[in-house]
């Protein structure tokens, strides 16, 4: 009985640990993918709902944060060409000839953008990271994902339809979460393949 219990004890002392390592590491592995994804996506989506991408700090401000029991692990933001300018502030009429897209300004059913609401002046490569290095998820479950596009003019429904881009990003996560585990799962088939403890499986 005794030997038993020891037995017991060197699993949950010397084993254990490292298989909670494995799965940690496999864990952050599918965060780390769904986030890229949701990255890849933005665009497609974007389009299909009909958004703009006038100086493109909305599209570039879009981060991926992964928290473990409320802290970020790391985060992932789109890339791409950088914004053509800062932010507009409200009455500021867009300066340059063609908009984030390439779209030409003033040619027809594109009349030169005028900002709606705000102060301006946000730079969306690095807004992104810098807002979600201070937020905290609400959830306590060990693993949380945040994603934001913190662009002042992002609340307002009728602008530039980032509601609806993050509606749609939203209903895609869980296909996206499903694909991902599958991958690894299939990848992790033959444990003793591919796992550094070996000697354990």
């Amino acid at each position: 009985m005794a030997r038993r219990e020891t037995l017991g004890l060197q699993f949950r002392d010397v084993i254990g640990p490292k298989i909670h390592l494995y799965t940690r590491a496999k864990l952050l592995e599918v965060f780390r993918s769904v986030a890229k994804e949701l990255c890849d996506s933005f665009i497609s989506v974007a389009t299909n709902v009909g958004m703009s991408f006038i100086t493109g700090n909305a599209y570039r401000s879009f981060t991926v944060g992964i928290f473990e029991n409320g802290k970020l692990l790391e985060y992932i933001t789109t890339e791409d060409d950088n914004p053509t300018m800062k932010t507009l502030r409200k009455g500021q009429a867009y300066p340059l000839s063609h908009y984030y897209d390439g779209t030409p300004v003033g040619v027809g059913a594109y009349p030169r953008y005028v900002g709606e609401v705000g102060s301006g002046g946000q730079w969306g490569p690095t807004l992104g990271p810098y807002r979600i290095k201070k937020m905290r998820p609400n959830s306590r479950a060990e693993w949380n994902m945040l994603v934001i596009i913190p662009v002042e003019y992002a609340p307002y429904l009728h602008l530039n339809h980032i509601h609806g881009v993050m509606t749609q990003l939203q209903d895609l996560l869980p296909g996206m979460f499903f694909g991902t585990i599958a991958k690894v799962k299939t990848e992790a088939t033959d444990v003793k393949n591919i796992s550094k403890f070996k000697k354990y499986t």
